[in-house]
């Protein structure tokens, strides 16, 4: 599940919201393989009893660091992931209670969740491991209304797209991961058609 421009509890905004939350709460219960990234994230952590709130540092955007837990190294999904390395980031909101039984993986360096497992077989991560130099182009643009804003702006699509190609690799085999989770018992080194493409 994707991020988007609006907050966990804008449902008064956009209705969708609450079904939504109540989408990922089914799927938690059911082990169904999820993934939130950034409101995806926010959204399961609401869903599943915790709680989301501006960044008190305020928004958080462009490369930010991200330190591993001890619980990275035996997590199924994100066990291959360095304990330290670049993450892309674009939000306003962070979790900051979370929900019963979940597990940080990874913090930012105010130590707010980064990296979340909050089930078995639920993720979320605050960051964006989908986005392209295109897309955190649009994105900080966007945001950029005084001359100085922009020229930090290029400054932090610079910094980004160079970054992107190590984070690339490093998320192809999370997916891979993933992906075989959604596909379920049998596939878990490929088959018949899984060369390894992405």
């Amino acid at each position: 599940m994707l991020g988007g421009t609006m907050g966990a509890y804008d449902a008064g905004h956009y209705p969708w919201l609450l079904p939504t939350q109540r989408l990922i709460a089914e799927a938690v219960v059911q082990e169904t393989p999820f993934l939130g990234l950034c409101l995806g994230h926010q959204l399961a952590a609401v869903a599943l009893g915790g709680s989301v709130t501006l960044r008190p540092q305020g928004p958080s955007r462009g490369l930010v660091p991200m330190t591993g837990t001890e619980q990275l190294a035996d997590d199924p999904l994100f066990r291959g992931m360095p304990r330290q390395g670049p993450t892309v980031a674009f939000n306003a909101d962070v979790v900051d209670t979370l929900p019963r039984g979940a597990v940080v993986l990874g913090r930012d360096p105010f130590g707010h969740p980064h990296l979340v497992r909050y089930a078995p077989r639920a993720w979320g991560a605050q960051f964006h491991p989908e986005v392209t130099s295109a897309m955190f182009a649009a994105w900080a643009r966007m945001k950029a209304v005084s001359e100085a804003e922009a020229e930090e702006a290029a400054a932090m699509i610079t910094e980004v797209s160079t970054a992107l190609p190590r984070i690339d690799t490093l998320w192809q085999t999370t997916m891979r991961s993933f992906f075989r989770q959604v596909r379920g018992p049998g596939h878990e080194h490929g088959g018949h058609g899984d060369r390894g493409e992405t």
